[in-house]
């Protein structure tokens, strides 16, 4: 019989990385007129389109020619 916990990693966590933009097009369209109501209206959703965005990666281009993401909650929560 075991009473550890079996749920948690033992392995080290992996390698946080920052990805920063040095050329390409970041859209962001932001749907004010659907505020999200579960925060009092301060938090609303937004479209996230990457073009041809170029990062370097501990001395490694990267380059993400289209990527979109859809229904970004934005803004601020208090709580």
């Amino acid at each position: 019989e075991q009473f550890y916990c079996n749920d948690m990693l033992s392995e080290p966590s992996p390698e946080k990385l920052s990805w920063s933009a040095v050329s390409g097009n970041i859209r962001i369209v932001l749907d004010t007129d659907n505020p999200d109501s579960s925060c009092g209206g301060e938090v609303y959703h937004a479209t996230v389109i990457l073009s041809d965005v170029r990062f370097i990666v501990k001395g490694v281009e990267r380059i993400i020619e289209s990527l979109e993401f859809e229904n970004v909650r934005v803004g601020w929560c208090a709580g």
